[in-house]
């Protein structure tokens, strides 16, 4: 039997149906991603990148709960195992730009929990100290504990305001493609403020930032432009929501959970307080 989380609880079955249901382009994609862990099993990144896939975009919904149930039904394989490989996959990626890239999931297992700086730089550390250049997991994690050992990097002097704005409008220009005149022009243009600037510059990943450069180009404001990367534009169906909360690992279930309690409890002050933004339905 399908198990229903509690978002999906309350929904009425030709809405659910239409939740759970996978499209003609979802479901070719899902056969698409099976078959290269079906073939792959051994090549952990093309594996890895296709659970993350199936994971992030529920595509085992239409037969399974859970990824865990997914992972465990479809493959044999644990939801431990299926995350180290996903983690896996996700460290190769950080250092796909190095020479030397790891050839065995193994090998970057002990780099899954390091920041992806700190990821490159213990890498390139075992593979210059690897003996005999054969780098193997065990050396991999013995050099991550020296480093990790060394006393941190004396922090950098703090900046003022006008100094962080400054850099921010630097990223700006970098994300941008701007030259110092483009760049001035644009500011000064006033399409995004000094306060909106720190906050671009913030956003988790250049592929955030790139993607609200594309909305300002399409003469979105920057508060429109941003608002779909917090997960919680009041044109979301709680469906959608609830798809945003697994993929980013229940970030979003606090919200909701913290929405449905001020129902339950009738307090109409946290209520408004927690639908001052969205649209009135």
């Amino acid at each position: 039997m399908l198990l229903l989380s509690p978002f999906m609880s309350d929904l009425k079955p030709h809405e659910l149906a239409a939740t759970l249901e996978l499209s003609l382009t979802e479901s070719s994609r899902r056969a698409e991603l099976e078959e290269v862990i079906e073939l792959g099993l051994a090549t952990f990144i093309t594996v890895g990148n296709s659970l993350l896939e199936i994971r992030d975009s529920r595509l085992y919904r239409d037969t399974h709960a859970t990824f865990e149930d997914y992972c465990r039904d479809r493959w044999g394989m644990s939801r431990q195992r299926a995350h180290q490989l996903i983690d896996a996959s996700e460290v190769a990626r950080n250092l796909s730009t190095i020479v030397d890239t790891p050839t065995h999931e193994s090998q970057v297992r002990p780099l899954a929990g390091l920041e992806p700086e700190d990821q490159r730089e213990v890498w390139n550390a075992a593979v210059k100290s690897a003996p005999n250049g054969k780098v193997t997991a065990a050396h991999v994690s013995r050099v991550a504990e020296v480093i990790k050992a060394i006393p941190n990097k004396p922090e950098a002097p703090r900046l003022s305001r006008k100094e962080r704005v400054e850099q921010a409008w630097q990223d700006i220009g970098r994300i941008f493609r701007f030259g110092q005149k483009s760049l001035d022009a644009f500011r000064a243009s006033q399409r995004i403020t000094d306060a909106e600037a720190l906050e671009f510059e913030s956003l988790e990943s250049d592929a955030d930032k790139l993607r609200v450069r594309q909305a300002i180009q399409n003469n979105e404001s920057f508060s429109e432009a941003v608002k779909p990367l917090a997960g919680v534009d009041p044109k979301d169906p709680i469906q959608k929501l609830h798809t945003k909360t697994v993929r980013n690992d229940g970030f979003f279930a606090g919200q909701v959970g913290e929405f449905y309690h001020a129902i339950v409890l009738g307090d109409r002050a946290a209520l408004e307080a927690r639908l001052k933004g969205w649209l009135a339905k």
